[in-house]
């Protein structure tokens, strides 16, 4: 592997609790020839056995396959998708759904030469969200869990507002969309775009997940997944911050934060070294449905020959959200992980290895 990377990019924290029967989705598209290099990590911290059926929808909503595993109390599995799916079809999405409570999911997905490898927790539904990070080649998917077609609008936004005209897609009843965001809007300047909207129609929640290439490094890969609209945090921690060269690679963090009201608001960004000694503050002026997005070496003023290792943690006085990437800009690996809106007293990682 080519990757130099002397710290781990802990890519999620799940919460240990959850409430209702378990429905886990994992709305990227993946292609027949992406199944088997795609894995599905499930955890059960339950005290019971759970039965959790898998089932793989075509783009069309068309069920391609399904299984059925068992997940003793307290195990977890990981498993790529051809050792789910007997049959692999035309690729397409996938849901994994349970009567036990509490399970949680994650998915990673490569390729054999290992030029890119990103993955997230199995996204949340909702109506409106946003997706906070769009660059490079963005490949956005929207899953409709829904036994009806749903309507979706796109809207693409900037560092001041709205960018261009909405796109209006049809998504099939359990089908998905996916495209390149940038082959969605007609914008003059594609640098400029910051986040996308995205609305369903009918009060049908939708899960969305995006997948970005080609920003900060070449070949990488990083996954961020869309955000609520209704959300009400306004305070994101960012448990991993670096800057700067360290030996061979050199590291940057770009800190993403999007105000989700439609009215300005004042955002404070601390960051505190990793040892507590000292920390620094920037504050900005989002405007609605702004959008900040720099790295924590301009935001900071950081001595770009220096090494900085720490967290950051981010303040509005309306809601908030953002991400993190990271990456190694000699060695080429990249990474994005979601804010933590609020401090837990119990966390999962669903897969190490």
């Amino acid at each position: 592997m080519r990757f130099r990377i002397p710290f781990l990019f802990l890519l999620l924290a799940l919460p240990a609790v959850s409430f209702g029967q378990s429905t886990l989705n994992f709305p990227k598209f993946f292609s027949s020839a992406e199944l088997p290099n795609s894995g599905f990590a499930i955890v059960n911290p339950g005290a019971g056995s759970a039965s959790v059926t898998f089932t793989l929808y075509a783009a069309s909503g068309t069920v391609v396959s399904t299984s059925m595993q068992t997940y003793g109390s307290g195990t977890q599995q990981a498993r790529t998708g051809d050792q789910i799916f007997p049959v692999l079809g035309s690729g397409g999405w996938v849901q994994a759904t349970s009567a036990a409570t509490g399970l949680q999911g994650f998915w990673l997905n490569y390729n054999s030469a290992l030029t890119y490898l990103d993955g997230a927790e199995a996204a949340s539904t909702a109506v409106d969200q946003v997706v906070p990070l769009v660059a490079g080649t963005a490949d956005i998917n929207v899953a409709n869990p829904n036994s009806v077609q749903t309507t979706v609008t796109f809207n693409m936004y900037g560092q001041l507002g709205t960018l261009a005209a909405p796109v209006v897609q049809t998504v099939a009843a359990n089908g998905v969309f996916h495209a390149n965001a940038f082959t969605l809007f007609t914008l003059p300047d594609s640098t400029q775009a910051r986040y996308v909207r995205v609305t369903s129609g009918n009060s049908n929640k939708v899960a969305v997940t995006a997948m970005i290439t080609n920003y900060l490094v070449p070949v990488e890969s990083g996954v961020v997944n869309g955000v609520d609209m209704t959300s009400t945090a306004t305070q994101l921690n960012f448990p991993h911050v670096i800057s700067g060269p360290l030996g061979g690679p050199v590291y940057t963090t770009v800190l993403g934060v999007t105000n989700l009201s439609a009215a300005t608001q004042t955002v404070t960004i601390k960051f505190t070294t990793a040892d507590g000694s000292s920390s620094n503050l920037a504050s900005f002026q989002l405007v609605g449905n702004g959008s900040l997005r720099d790295t924590a070496l301009n935001i900071f003023g950081f001595p770009p020959t220096l090494f900085e290792n720490g967290w950051i943690q981010v303040t509005g006085t309306a809601p908030i959200t953002g991400f993190a990437a990271y990456a190694d800009l000699v060695g080429g690996a990249f990474a994005v992980v979601p804010a933590k809106p609020a401090a837990s007293t119990n966390l999962i990682f669903a897969h190490i290895a």
